[in-house]
C-alpha cells in the first residue's frame, strides 16, 4: 500500500480529473452525444441486456478505458488549496472513528487545527468494526472503496471482505499519524452551543468518567447506519434460545448442526446465509419482501496486479476511473423508463435461472427496479432450496423454541439472527445536540434535512458527514465523504481567515435546497410504493442523493458564502 507525501498533492490531482470531466461536459458540445452513446453501450453490454460475448466485452472495455484516459489527460484547470497552519485557540471535535471521521481528521491535521476524535467503541472502523458477521464484505468494487489520497494497490478481490477493509482503515490511521488523536471508549452524550463564547460544550462518557470539552467546531461523522433496529414481534422476549442482531454478532454461539432462523433478506442477510447454511441443520430465511439480486461476478486479483499498480500507478488510475465510470452509468439508467423496464425484465429472467422453480413467485419482486436497494450476490439464490429454506410468509409470533408464520406453520429454531437493518431517521446517533434553544431532533421533527447533507440552520459551527440525502444507490460513498470533508475544511478555513467566530447556513438556503431535492426524488424510482429504509414514515426520501456524484462534486467544489451567515 503506497501513501502520498502530502494529502494536498493527491487531492488536487484527483479533483483535477473530476473538474476536467465537468469541464468537458459543460464546454464540449460534441461530448454530450458521445457520452449518451457510451452510456447506452455500457448499460446494454455490462448489464448483459444483449448477448454477453467476447466481442461485447472488448468493445465495452475499449469504450470505458478511452473515457478514463480522457479524464486523466484532460487537465484543464484546478484550484489551489493553501495548507495554512492556524496558530490560534480554535479547535474541533469529531464524533465517530469510521471512514468519515478519519477523512475529516486528515483534513484538520493538515490545517494544523487541534482536534479529538471521540469513538464510542473500543476500536476504529465504524461500521467495519461493528459488522463482524460471517461473509461480511463490500458491494462497491475494492479499488473504489478507498480514499483517493490513500490508495491501496494490493486488494486481493474485486469485492473486498470486511477484514481487508478493516486492515486498510487501520493502515490509513497509522500512516497519517492519527492514532493519538482518536480516543476510544469515549461516547459523546451531549453537545450544547454556548452563544456567548461561540463554542460547543461537549460531554463525553469515558468508561466510568464523564468529562467536558469545549470546541469551536463540532463535526458529526456518525452517519446513518449505526443503531441496529430490532423488529417488534410478539413473544420475542420469551424465546429461550440465542438471538442477536447481525451488527452485534455473537461469535460465542455455535451454529453447527443447529436450526437457525435468519429474519430479513437484505444486503447483510444474503451475505450471511450462504456462509452459515452450509454448517447448520436447518437454515430458515424469513423474508419480509423480495429484492432484486444481480451477480457480483467476484474474482481474485492476480498477485502481480498490486506490484504493477505500485510501480505504474497511472495504470491504477485508469482502472479506478474505469470502475468509477461503470458505477456512475447507473444514474443515467435511472433517467430512462425504457431502460429501467428492460433492466427489470432482464434481472428477473436471470434470477429465475438461479432459483428453484417453486421459489420464483416468492423470491422475485414485482416492484419496479431501484424502488429498493439492488443487491449483489453470486451464491445466495443458488443456496435457496438447497442449504436454506425461504419462507415468504411473515412472522406473527415467536415462542419459547419456535417461530410461527402467518400461515400457521411453526418452525423449531435454536438461534435467531435479525438482519433487520438500522434506525435510519437519526443521523447523529444517540447523543443530544442542542443549539441553546432546541435540539436538532426538535428542529427536524422526524424529517432530517441538511444543506448538501452537511450544515443545518440554527446550529452554528456544526457539520455532518454522510448526512441526509447523501447516500448513494450506484457508486462509492467514499467519494461523497471526501467531497464533504473538503467542503467543511473550506468553511472552517474561510471563517478563521476572515476573523469570524461563527458560521451557520441560512434557513431559506436549506428550504430552497431541500425543496429541489425532494421534488427530484419524488419523481424517481426510489419513490415507488415499496417500503425501504430510504424513507421516513411520511414517505419522504431522506437518504439518497438524486443526482450523479459529479453533480455533488460540483456543488461542494467551492462554497457559496452568500448562503451562510457569519458573526
Amino acid at each position: 500500500m503506497k501513501l502520498p507525501k502530502t494529502l494536498y498533492s493527491n487531492y488536487v490531482k484527483r479533483h483535477n480529473i473530476i473538474h476536467a470531466f465537468c469541464g468537458i461536459l459543460r464546454d464540449t458540445t460534441m461530448f454530450k452525444p458521445i457520452l449518451f452513446a457510451l452510456v447506452i453501450s455500457a448499460i446494454y453490454l455490462n448489464q448483459q441486456l444483449l448477448t454477453y460475448t467476447l466481442l461485447s466485452n472488448l468493445v465495452l472495455t475499449l469504450v470505458v478505458l478511452t473515457l478514463a484516459y480522457l479524464l486523466l489527460k484532460h487537465y484543464t484547470s484546478y484550484r489551489s488549496i493553501p495548507l495554512n497552519n492556524f496558530h490560534n485557540t480554535q479547535n474541533a471535535i469529531i464524533v465517530g472513528g469510521g471512514f468519515s471521521g478519519i477523512a475529516m481528521a486528515i483534513q484538520l491535521k493538515e490545517m494544523g487545527i487541534p482536534f479529538h476524535v471521540y469513538e464510542s467503541s473500543n476500536g476504529i472502523g465504524g461500521t467495519w468494526l461493528a459488522n463482524k458477521y460471517p461473509g461480511a464484505g463490500c458491494d462497491i468494487p475494492s479499488f473504489l472503496y478507498s480514499f483517493s489520497f490513500a490508495r491501496n494497490y494490493t486488494w486481493t478481490k474485486k469485492w473486498a471482505k470486511r477484514d481487508e477493509i478493516f486492515e486498510y482503515i487501520d493502515h490509513v490511521v497509522d500512516s497519517f499519524g492519527l492514532r493519538d488523536d482518536i480516543l476510544l471508549n469515549s461516547e459523546v452524550i451531549n453537545a450544547e452551543f454556548n452563544q456567548e463564547k461561540s463554542v460547543w460544550v461537549v460531554t463525553i462518557q469515558q468508561n466510568d468518567n464523564v468529562i467536558e470539552e469545549e470546541a469551536t467546531w463540532l463535526i458529526s461523522a456518525i452517519g446513518q447506519l449505526n443503531q441496529p433496529k430490532m423488529p417488534e414481534i410478539p413473544g420475542i422476549d420469551t424465546f429461550q434460545g440465542d438471538y442477536f442482531h447481525s451488527a452485534e454478532w455473537n461469535h460465542n454461539v455455535p451454529l453447527e448442526g443447529k436450526n437457525i432462523a435468519i429474519v430479513g433478506n437484505g444486503a447483510t442477510a444474503i451475505q450471511i446465509i450462504p456462509e452459515v447454511s452450509n454448517v447448520t441443520n436447518n437454515c430458515y430465511v424469513f423474508q419480509r419482501s423480495p429484492s432484486y439480486i444481480t451477480p457480483k461476478d467476484d474474482y481474485e486479483y492476480p498477485a502481480y496486479l498490486g506490484t504493477m499498480f505500485k510501480y505504474a500507478p497511472f495504470l491504477e488510475d485508469i482502472y479506478r476511473s474505469y470502475l468509477y465510470v461503470l458505477q456512475e452509468i447507473v444514474i443515467f439508467l435511472l433517467r430512462s423508463d425504457f431502460l429501467v423496464n428492460i433492466a427489470t425484465r432482464d434481472i428477473q429472467q436471470r434470477m429465475k435461472k438461479n432459483l428453484d422453480p417453486s421459489l420464483i413467485d416468492v423470491a422475485i419482486p414485482s416492484d419496479t427496479l431501484f424502488c429498493k436497494r439492488i443487491l449483489l450476490s453470486d451464491d445466495y439464490l443458488p443456496s435457496l432450496g438447497k442449504t436454506s429454506t425461504l419462507i415468504g410468509s411473515p412472522i406473527v409470533q415467536i415462542r419459547e423454541t419456535s417461530i410461527v408464520d402467518n400461515d400457521g406453520q411453526e418452525y423449531d429454531v435454536d438461534t435467531i439472527v435479525f438482519c433487520t437493518g438500522f434506525q435510519t431517521l437519526n443521523f447523529i446517533g444517540t447523543f443530544n445536540l442542542m443549539n441553546g434553544q432546541e435540539t436538532i431532533q426538535d428542529f427536524w421533527d422526524s424529517e432530517p434535512s441538511a444543506y448538501l447533507g452537511i450544515t443545518v440552520p440554527s446550529f452554528p459551527n456544526f457539520f455532518m458527514l454522510f448526512g441526509p440525502n447523501t447516500n448513494l444507490g450506484h457508486n462509492s460513498t467514499i467519494f461523497m465523504i471526501e467531497c464533504q470533508a473538503h467542503y467543511i475544511r473550506e468553511c472552517i478555513q474561510y471563517t478563521i481567515e476572515n476573523g469570524y467566530n461563527q458560521m451557520v447556513v441560512k434557513e431559506d438556503t436549506l428550504h430552497q435546497y431541500q425543496s429541489e431535492i425532494d421534488e427530484s426524488l419524488s419523481d424517481s424510482w426510489w419513490s415507488g410504493s415499496c417500503s425501504s429504509w430510504y424513507k421516513t414514515n411520511s414517505g419522504r426520501i431522506i437518504s439518497n442523493w438524486p443526482y450523479s456524484t459529479l453533480e455533488y462534486f460540483r456543488r461542494t467544489f467551492s462554497v457559496n458564502w452568500d448562503k451562510f451567515d457569519f458573526s
